[in-house]
């Protein structure tokens, strides 16, 4: 999930009481998870605990917003069947949904790119439209120089310069 929150090491680094908050978010998500699902006997109070201080220590860097949309993926049996839940079944389904919101911010941000460089180019194309035909002409001679002296760099013919450094 994209958001701006902090995430889970974030905040239990803060100090030593928000460690026992994200703790008790991530123990409560899934007592909640395992009430939802009729299952609540199927982990006691310590191995609930150590599943929270297992997610906390294994994806630190997901949000609790993550959290919330895992367990809720879960509620919907996202990840498989709900038959004996123990807190290595969990932790793999973690890892599930953090690969799939891997694959998932990858896709959005690959998006945003196409709909950034599609702004650009009908941007470019209105000002193309909005020239002179003397301004058009004037500026495909140009590109059409700046093409020549890149090409000759290529090629050797002209010696390469770099001009951003400053010296």
């Amino acid at each position: 999930m994209v958001s701006n929150h902090p995430t889970l090491r974030e905040v239990a680094e803060k100090n030593p009481n928000l460690r026992v908050f994200t703790l008790s978010y991530l123990t409560t998500a899934l007592t909640n998870y395992l009430d939802f699902m009729g299952r609540r006997n199927t982990m006691n109070d310590e191995q609930v605990a150590e599943t929270a201080e297992l997610m906390l220590e294994e994806y630190p860097d997901l949000k609790f917003d993550d959290i919330a949309l895992f367990f809720r993926n879960c509620k919907l049996s996202r990840y498989g069947k709900l038959y004996d839940l123990n807190g290595a079944a969990l932790l793999d389904w973690l890892r599930e949904y953090k690969s799939e919101r891997s694959t998932a911010s990858w896709r959005l941000a690959e998006q945003q790119e196409r709909e950034r460089k599609e702004a650009e180019e009908r941007q470019r194309q209105a000002k193309w439209e909005a020239m002179t035909d003397e301004e058009r002409a004037e500026s495909e001679k140009r590109i059409a120089e700046i093409q020549e002296r890149i090409r000759k760099k290529l090629s050797g013919e002209l010696p390469y310069k770099h001009t951003d450094r400053k010296e």
